[in-house]
């Protein structure tokens, strides 16, 4: 995966490799994931995501 979009709290953000590791709290909205120039949408009801350097729970 080269790229995840997420519904936060505060507008949405974009998380690449290496990025920041911590939680953060999602709203209902569109999770966007890119990979190899293509991209898949997912729907979400909220909840929260677990960043880690190399992988988004």
């Amino acid at each position: 995966v080269n790229y995840v979009r997420c519904p936060g709290l505060d507008g949405s953000f974009g998380l690449m490799a290496n990025h920041r590791e911590g939680i953060i709290a999602l709203t209902v909205g569109e999770i966007k994931v890119t990979r190899e120039g293509k991209s898949e949408f997912l729907a979400t009801s909220g909840g929260f995501a677990e960043i880690m350097k190399d992988n988004v729970k």
